[in-house]
């Protein structure tokens, strides 16, 4: 503010502090609170000023001349109040069709414009969003730039849209669309494409366990269709002349079963399958099944993968080191009978470890039994 004296006195003058009401607007100051103005001459004040709300305002200034009669001028400060300017690129983002269960990067960028720095905090509209900001909140420089990452993790295989919305302190408010489509399947477990049980007993019931686990949104069933053109049953070695020999099998014995053979498992849930092998006949049997899952809301069930069931059957078998052993006993005059003990070698004679009992007629007797 320019006083300008233009008689030829000395002026007094002095700022007035600017009246309450005009505190909601802001706060005035001045660098030079009273003085004198030479005669013919001027003086400038700088005034700063601090806003308080965002909105358009005048404050009254006022400015008194001392003399004998005393002059007041009121000066009107007008002036608009706004938030810092930040500008959002790209205001809609597609991720387009993405795995489900696997995390997806794009990056939003945002510029603040303006002189003063930005207070902002970002957020979806959806609390069950598979969309999320990795950076949720930053104070942007004046004039700078700053990316977010914005992380798309689908948990489903469906369409799926959302809002991002950056909130700008005493600014204005930004938003970005999101949108995304999963594929593929949400049942995750163990690779099963091959079972293989190993080498097992005849007439022995052998099990292992696999934990299946929906981490999707919808509820699914599970099933277990066995392909009966994959059943595959080798040969078998004839224990008398080494010979190869077709194994047949009635069409009724399944050596290997699931349980359960279907489940309803809800969405964030698991489930344990019993995989049971038992064979009454020797041989390397193969068993093909597939796993199909079926979506609430959907009609026909899909193919999730198969699974080859394997298995070498054999029967247990021990050999002796000895084919015969013979005890010969002399009787001698005042000698006690005492017993005449040999020692025979068990070989297992199979790849595995074999239980076995002895039994004996007397009087033989066999330690251990």
């Amino acid at each position: 503010i320019e006083l300008i004296n233009e008689s030829k006195l000395y002026a007094r003058y002095i700022v007035h502090p600017i009246n309450q009401k005009y505190n909601i607007f802001g706060n005035i100051e001045t660098d030079i609170k009273q003085g004198k103005i030479p005669p013919e001459s001027s003086v400038k004040i700088n005034v700063s000023l601090t806003t308080s709300c965002l909105k358009e305002f005048i404050i009254e200034l006022s400015v008194e001349i001392i003399s004998d009669i005393s002059d007041v001028q009121d000066v009107k400060i007008k002036g608009y109040s706004k938030g810092p300017t930040v500008d959002i690129s790209p205001k809609e983002i597609d991720f387009g069709d993405r795995e489900v269960l696997q995390k997806h990067l794009r990056k939003v960028t945002l510029t603040n414009n303006s002189i003063i720095e930005a207070d902002f905090y970002a957020f979806t509209k959806s609390k069950t969003s598979i969309f999320k900001p990795l950076q949720r909140h930053y104070v942007l420089k004046a004039g700078e730039t700053y990316e977010v990452e914005i992380q798309c993790h689908p948990d489903d295989a469906q369409k799926f849209t959302d809002t991002l919305f950056f909130v700008i302190k005493e600014g204005v408010d930004k938003e970005v669309k999101l949108k995304a489509r999963g594929i593929g399947s949400t049942i995750v477990c163990k690779d099963l494409s091959k079972i293989d049980f190993g080498t097992l007993f005849t007439h022995k019931n052998q099990i292992e366990e696999v934990f299946i686990e929906n981490k999707g949104r919808k509820i699914q069933t599970l099933k277990w269709v066995r392909k009966e053109e994959g059943k595959k049953r080798p040969a078998d070695k004839s224990e008398s002349s080494g010979s190869l020999t077709n194994i047949s099998r009635g069409d009724n014995q399944n050596v290997f079963n699931i349980y359960p053979e279907s489940v309803e498992l809800p969405p964030r849930n698991g489930v344990y399958f019993q995989f049971k092998a038992f064979s009454t006949e020797v041989g390397s049997i193969q068993e093909q099944f597939t796993l199909t899952t079926m979506a609430a809301g959907e009609r026909k069930p899909s193919s999730l993968f198969n699974s080859m069931f394997e298995g070498s059957f054999i029967k247990p078998s021990i050999t002796f080191s000895k084919k015969s052993m013979s005890f010969q006993y002399v009787w001698q005059r005042d000698v006690d009978a005492a017993p005449i003990n040999k020692e025979v070698d068990i070989i297992a004679s199979c790849p595995l470890t074999v239980s076995f009992s002895l039994f004996i007629e007397g009087p033989f007797t066999v330690t251990p039994e």
